[in-house]
Order: structure tokens, then C-alpha cells, then sequence
């Protein structure tokens, strides 16, 4: 069977994709290599959130094709979303090119089927996966995709409407992670605060914390992504607990009113103050870290 060589741009929440498509070729016999000379099959996960990682994707595309000889190339995630037709016309060397619902079907792609499934994708427990990060730590992908209408973001017209995975399939994957040596996990998805809102979960993440944290090998859990607008009260209480990292990442964008009015985000720069004011007083030694 042929080796597979995996490039991924951009995201963690673009390398769990990855390391899923590693798990589904490792599971239909290819072999996994890190090295360009030893692949015959090269695919490269692109981003295309910001201009500069569209920038970086065509580079990489174009840096692989110099290369290619008799490998065959592979072009998968948000940038083939948005520029489909663009890329096959640039890079008519390219072999394949899929779409960010294709993760679990890449394999029958190569096999041609027929890509850019219509049926919005989101990974389970029971998706086959090769972690890349180190032994002791691991993302797992609570949710897909966005139900925010920013507009400055495509987020949503690359990866649709937000939908969450459930509970007990988190709770599975990350006690199967903790037999495997895990002991911190990340907890990543485009709005992690909104999680379990579209399966009517009240409190979703902090139920979900909660549940995780039965996991009596796991130490650590860190949430990343929280929208400002979401921030619970119970979900700042729950950031106190011993296995709970205090950290947050906030994407705030902008502080200007009349700016933050034009990018579709409700939250201004007082009320924003207030914000890390409020967490700042409840959690003393919290680090937030401002998007």
C-alpha cells in the first residue's frame, strides 16, 4: 500500500481533521511517513480563514507540485471550500481535491467517488485517529462549524451552522485518550461556549467539564475559543475547579463601536472591560489571553 505524507495548515481544529484522515488511510492499509522523499501520496490540508493563510496554502500547493514527480497530490479543507474552481485552474497537476465534509471519505474519493459532500461532517468517538501531538496532550473537537453571523468571518459558509457533538461521545473519546498516556486534553471547537445550544443542552461546556472531569487520569482541561457573548457566569465558576486550567482565549476582534457595530459583534470595548473585569474578580489568577 502507498505512503501518505500529511501537510496541515492552519488550525487545531484543521490538525484534528488531519489526524482523523490519518486514522481512516492508516485503517485501509497506507503507511504513514514525515518525510517528502518518502511519500507516493502527499495531501495537504489548507486553510483559507484570512488572506495570509490563503497565501501560505497556494505556497505549499505550489512548493509540493515542484516536487511531485511521480506522487499523486491531494487538496483537502476551507481553502477548496471557498476557491474550489480557482485551485483546479491554477494547479492542474493537483490529483484530488475534497472538501471539508470529506474527512471520513477521503480514501473513496481516491478511489473516485465522487467529493464535496453536501452532509455537514463532524467527527465521533468512534472515528479512527493517529494523535500528532505530543503523548501527554491532545485536542478534542467539541463542535463544528458557527451559528454567528459575523461579517467579516466565512467560517460558516465554509463549515455551516454550529453542530455539536454529544456528551457521552466527548467523554468517550477522552477516556480512550487517557488509557493511551493523555492527561491534559484541549477543548476546541469555532464558538466552544456555545456548545450544546443547538441540541437544547443548557450549560452545555459546563456540563460537559463536568462529565470530564470523572476521568481520574485526565489532570488537566483547558477550553479554548470562548466567545465573549456566551460566557456564563456558571461557566466562569467552573473554570475554578482543580482540573480546569484557568486560561481563556477571548476573540474580542476590536474595542471601536461603530467598527465592532460593522463586523456584526455586540460586544464594545466598555462592556468588554467589564467582561475581564468580572473574571478577573472571581478568578484573581486567571490569563486571558485578548484575540
Amino acid at each position: 500500500m502507498a505512503n501518505i505524507l500529511m501537510i496541515s495548515l492552519g488550525c487545531a481544529k484543521n490538525l484534528v481533521d488531519s489526524e482523523v484522515m490519518l486514522g481512516v488511510f492508516q485503517s485501509k492499509g497506507f503507511k504513514i511517513v514525515n518525510e517528502m522523499k518518502s511519500a507516493d501520496l502527499v495531501v495537504i490540508n489548507t486553510c483559507g480563514f484570512i488572506k495570509e493563510a490563503r497565501e501560505e496554502s497556494f505556497k505549499v500547493i505550489e512548493d509540493t507540485i515542484k516536487e511531485k514527480g511521480e506522487r499523486k497530490i491531494v487538496v483537502v479543507g476551507c481553502l477548496t471550500e471557498l476557491m474550489k474552481e480557482k485551485i483546479k485552474d491554477r494547479f492542474p497537476e493537483i490529483d484530488y481535491i475534497a472538501g471539508v465534509n470529506d474527512v471520513e471519505r477521503i480514501v473513496d474519493i481516491l478511489k473516485g467517488e465522487k467529493p464535496f459532500s453536501d452532509l455537514p461532517y463532524i467527527y465521533s468517538h468512534k472515528s479512527p485517529r493517529v494523535i500528532s501531538t505530543p503523548r501527554s496532550w491532545a485536542y478534542i473537537k467539541i463542535s463544528e462549524g458557527c451559528s454567528h453571523q459575523c461579517t467579516f468571518c466565512s467560517i460558516p459558509i465554509i463549515k455551516g451552522p454550529m453542530r455539536s457533538r454529544t456528551i457521552e461521545s466527548i467523554f468517550e473519546e477522552a477516556e480512550k485518550l487517557s488509557e493511551n498516556g493523555v492527561r491534559e486534553i484541549n477543548l476546541i471547537s469555532q464558538d466552544s461556549t456555545s456548545f450544546g445550544k443547538d441540541r437544547n443542552i443548557k450549560n452545555g461546556l459546563v456540563e460537559l467539564i463536568k462529565k470530564l472531569t470523572e476521568i481520574k487520569n485526565i489532570r488537566w482541561i483547558r477550553v479554548l475559543y470562548a466567545y465573549p457573548e456566551e460566557v456564563t457566569d456558571e461557566f466562569i465558576e467552573i473554570l475554578k475547579e482543580e482540573k480546569v486550567v484557568p486560561y481563556l482565549d477571548i476573540p474580542f476582534q476590536h474595542s471601536h463601536p461603530e467598527i465592532l457595530r460593522k463586523m456584526g459583534r455586540s460586544m464594545d470595548g466598555k462592556r468588554a472591560l467589564k467582561f475581564i473585569e468580572k473574571i478577573r474578580n472571581k478568578i484573581p489568577d486567571i490569563t486571558v489571553e485578548l484575540l
